[in-house]
Order: structure tokens, then sequence, then C-alpha cells
């Protein structure tokens, strides 16, 4: 926890999105999140909207079939929808709705976003291996970051005291971590593609061990950045 403060709290709050903590420097980009999840670097925008009444109405309809008679769609709901349908269209839209909401987009609360199904209309499932999804995590982690930092402000905290973090910031840590140099001490790590599907709860700890300024126990960067 102590670690995911310290990032969120060294990741810029304008419109570039980089960690900085004194000469070392970490631009955020869609490749490095198509690496932690194993994406084929689609170029076809996620959108969230639209002016046209036809797809507004198209949409309408989605959201009321994951409704099922309730004010939100939660998690529930969609599981429902995806083992209700013997439908092949159906079943990738919801199983897009669970990961996105889950995994890929994840917050602390328990609903799925409507506005995602702007883009996973029937018309869209075709094209489902072409989505941009690094950039869509990366817009949703952004959101997430400045609310965060945004709370910190409005409540006058300062970046010393425990906060709550959850949701996606997480991946924060997992691209702080493949940019550090542990020395003779890499093999630890085994970066090994997609990395979420080799991330390990002793990584994490290896690089709060690692890293952290033994002067602060919630102060990090000691290490340095890895030449590629």
């Amino acid at each position: 926890m102590n670690l995911l403060q310290w990032l969120a709290g060294h990741t810029s709050h304008g419109e570039e999105k980089f960690l900085q903590h004194k000469e070392k420097i970490i631009h955020f980009t869609k490749d490095m999140v198509d690496k932690v999840f194993g994406f084929a670097s689609g170029v076809k925008p996620f959108v969230m909207e639209s002016s046209d009444p036809v797809i507004i109405r198209e949409v309408e309809v989605l959201i009321d079939q994951y409704l099922l008679g309730k004010k939100q769609i939660s998690v529930s709901n969609v599981e429902s929808v995806l083992l209700g349908s013997n439908e092949e269209v159906v079943f990738i839209r919801s199983f897009l709705l669970l990961f996105i909401t889950t995994v890929l987009c994840s917050s602390t609360y328990n609903f799925v976003n409507p506005k995602y199904l702007y883009s996973l209309r029937d018309s869209d499932i075709l094209e489902v291996g072409n989505f941009d999804l690094g950039t869509l995590c990366l817009n949703h982690l952004w959101n997430e970051l400045d609310a965060w930092k945004a709370k910190v402000f409005k409540d006058g905290s300062d970046f010393n005291r425990m906060l709550w973090i959850g949701g996606c910031l997480p991946l924060l840590a997992v691209v702080y971590m493949d940019f550090l140099d542990f020395g003779a001490n890499v093999g630890q790590i085994d970066y090994s593609l997609p990395r979420m599907s080799h991330i390990r709860n002793d990584d994490f700890a290896f690089v709060h061990n690692s890293d952290r300024n033994l002067l602060s126990r919630k102060s990090y960067g000691v290490l340095p950045v890895r030449l590629f």
C-alpha cells in the first residue's frame, strides 16, 4: 500500500502522464499496457459516446438488456446475461464487459459503466480483436489517478498519511517494476509476456524491500532505471 501511494503521489497530475522522482522519469504508454495484458496492439478507438440517434437508441436497448429491471448494471447482471444466452454476440459482449469492468478498468465499486456499450454493439463485435484496449485502460487509469489526487488536495491531506488505493491503480506498480534495475538480483522477477500472467505477490514485496528508502518506510525511488 505504501508503494502504491508513493507511486500515485509522484505521477504527474496534468495532460502528460509520467512518474518522476529526482532524475528518474518514466512515461506511461499504450505499449506498456499491451505488454501487461497481452493485447495485439489494436487501433480501433474504444468510443464511449455518440451523437447519432440510431446508435444512441441501439445502446439504450442494450442497456435495458443488462439492467434486468435494476437501476444500475451490476457485475452479477452481466454474468446472468452471459450464462443465460446461447448467442455468440451476446456471449462476447458480456465477456468483454466483465473483463473491462473487473480487470482492465477495474474500480472499487461493483457496477458496469453503460458507456462501454457504445463500442460493443452487434456491428462492433466483429472487430473485437482490433480494439485499442490499451488506450482505454490508460484513460481510465488517469481518471482514477486524478480523482484520487483531487480527493487528497480537497481534504487537505498529505501523501504521508495512509489512504485507500484500489481499482486499476496497481497497474502503476507493475509498470514501475519493469523499469527498475535490480542489479544482480534481477533474476527474482520473471519478465515474460503477458506480464499479468507472470506477476506474483512476492514480486511486489521484492520491489517494496529493494526500492525503499531505509530512512522512511513510506518513501521509495532508491534503485536506478534499467537500460533497454
